[in-house]
């Protein structure tokens, strides 16, 4: 649905913070209003609903993508023990691996993005769990 917009709403916000809905542009009727609490911004407003009417093609997209960063993973698993003694002395040192950090160690790829490798890398076994029982779903019978 491309016909919205986000709003500030009178009944939910208070005098020292505004909520934001979501409503048809046409016929003004809430599409979404956060279960009846409102977003406290914009963004977050546009985000959720980008999120919540994105595409079956643009879920399988990013399916694709992650399963070639789960592939590149399995690959090379010396490099992904390297990323882990970085992220353990980082720890350990109080720091945070960048972004940069990460990919100076694994590369610049046009599969899949830094930030896509990162999101995987972090939630490896879920992301893997989700893919399967995507790809067990789609299989024929």
């Amino acid at each position: 649905m491309t016909n919205y917009k986000v709003i500030r709403s009178k009944q939910l916000s208070k005098d020292y913070e505004s909520r934001y809905i979501i409503i048809d542009a046409k016929t003004l009727n809430i599409l979404d209003d956060a279960n009846g609490y409102g977003y406290k911004s914009k963004e977050n407003a546009y985000k959720a609903w980008k999120y919540k009417t994105r595409s079956f093609e643009d879920q399988n997209e990013r399916n694709k993508k992650y399963e070639a960063v789960i592939k590149w993973i399995d690959k090379n698993k010396k490099i992904i023990d390297e990323l882990d003694n970085m992220a353990f002395y980082a720890l350990k040192d109080g720091d945070d691996l960048t972004t940069k950090d990460i990919e100076e160690v694994i590369g610049k790829h046009e599969e899949f993005t830094t930030r896509q490798f990162i999101y995987v890398y972090h939630n490896y076994n879920k992301v893997k769990r989700n893919i399967r029982k995507i790809n067990n779903k789609n299989r024929p019978k």
